[in-house]
């Protein structure tokens, strides 16, 4: 199994000792797989790295411990035909609004966060980033708390924290 289809079962099994390595291809990966497309409330983490701090989080990173071992392009080529009601992407490092799009069902929600020194934030706040008609703005730009959110070298963000929230065109 590679590492990019590696998914822990605590992602969506509440008894936290329960620790199995699994692909997409495995019964539980498809178990996973199912679990997702039923909208059972699991929420996406893209960038989440080790864990995401969400409740029913699944992180999509590839430094995740606890979730998806891989790219977000990685897990929408896995779980392709897989939807869920919505994704978080928390200082994002690379474009996923295409893949956001295959993942996410219409009228599910999409919240960014991230400074405007981020280069994939700002395009999406500014209205540039490639596959923005997939989306409307029904938050706009709001500053929000900081604290807790960290740079991938694992080091505190610096500077004003924002979120957009884009729903996903039916």
């Amino acid at each position: 199994m590679g590492e990019a289809g590696a998914f822990l079962a605590s992602a969506i099994d509440p008894n936290p000792a329960a620790q199995y390595s699994v692909g997409a291809g495995d019964e539980l990966g498809k178990a996973v797989g199912a679990t997702i497309r039923k909208g059972s409330g699991v929420l996406l983490d893209f960038f989440g790295g080790a864990k995401s701090a969400y409740k029913k989080g699944i992180s999509i990173d590839p430094k995740a411990i606890d979730g998806f071992k891989g790219t977000v392009g990685e897990f929408a080529e896995q779980f392709a035909g897989s939807k869920v009601g919505q994704i978080v992407a928390d200082n994002p490092q690379a474009t996923f609004l295409s893949e956001a799009t295959q993942l996410l069902e219409g009228g599910g929600t999409l919240t960014v966060r991230g400074t405007m020194s981020n280069k994939y934030f700002n395009s999406i706040v500014n209205g540039k980033a490639d596959g923005l008609d997939g989306f409307k703005v029904i938050q706009s730009v709001t500053e929000v708390s900081g604290k807790g959110f960290s740079r991938t070298d694992g080091q505190p963000i610096q500077g004003k924290m924002f979120e957009i929230i884009l729903e996903r065109n039916r």
